[in-house]
């Protein structure tokens, strides 16, 4: 769980990170509770407490009673300060019905409080990135992102060719947010020494130039957006300064491909 704490004009965050999950092992109530000694202190001067909960594997149901048995030692009136909950977007937490956002929100009505729900902006922008790589196709009509796999996956055998590169091409992976930025900018330092392997190895699999040369632009796309995922991340920038940043980081991505159509 990461609580942002708002205390004298600054937000201060808060990751509980050792926090049992009071079932299917043993539980000590004093490991547990020193934990969060320090944050006490601090919940009890705040005025508000936005919530971000990352347990995973379970269903809504259950990750609401974990929820709030964790946050309801921090603080008994938490129905009255919580002002938002952050979430992936999964729905099992939005789900309109019994999913975990709308069980705090509920829960949160009957003390007269309304919360603010809150569909994480990066993991938004992971989506978009998604749906543009696997969109892509190449001029025969086949697509881009499987011909991508298939050449990785097929390079990661190829030891001397491993050896040659000094290193294994990293594989993409659509829940790992800045493995396009790798794998494409790892093929794109090496691709002379691919080129002329599988051209003598394996001709019949050898990318053509059109397709290196998509590679270069989706490169371009992925390192970009690369740079929002991290700057979105850091927690040293103030929200205006992500804003600004995140604004130059569009408007360079609008560049290369307009994005107006893009919901």
């Amino acid at each position: 769980i990461r609580i942002r704490i708002p205390f004298k004009s600054s937000f201060d965050n808060f990751h509980l990170i050792a926090i049992p999950l009071f079932t299917g092992q043993s539980f000590s109530l004093a490991n547990s509770l020193s934990c969060f000694l320090f944050v006490i202190a601090i919940v009890f001067a705040a005025q508000a407490i936005y919530f971000m909960a990352y347990f995973s594997g379970k269903k809504a149901a259950e990750l609401f009673r974990l929820s709030k048995m964790v946050l309801d030692v921090l603080d008994k009136d938490l129905a009255r300060k919580l002002t938002s909950i952050s979430t992936d977007g999964e729905k099992v937490m939005t789900g309109c019905v019994s999913g975990l956002q709308t069980r705090f929100e509920t829960y949160c009505k009957e003390n007269k409080n309304n919360i603010l729900r809150v569909w994480c902006a990066l993991h938004q922008l992971d989506l978009v990135a998604q749906r543009v790589y696997s969109g892509l196709l190449l001029p025969d009509g086949t697509s881009f992102f499987t011909s991508l796999t298939t050449l990785i996956s097929s390079l990661r055998r190829q030891y001397n060719l491993i050896n040659k590169m000094k290193g294994k091409c990293p594989t993409v992976a659509t829940t790992r947010w800045m493995s396009m930025s790798q794998s494409t900018s790892f093929l794109k330092k090496n691709r002379p020494i691919i080129s002329e392997y599988m051209k003598e190895k394996h001709p019949d699999k050898a990318p053509f130039n059109i397709w290196w040369a998509m590679l270069m632009c989706i490169n371009d796309i992925a390192e970009k957006m690369r740079l929002a995922l991290t700057v979105g991340q850091d927690q040293k920038l103030t929200l205006d300064e992500q804003s600004g940043q995140l604004k130059d980081i569009w408007e360079a991505l609008d560049g290369l491909c307009p994005c107006h159509d893009i919901t």
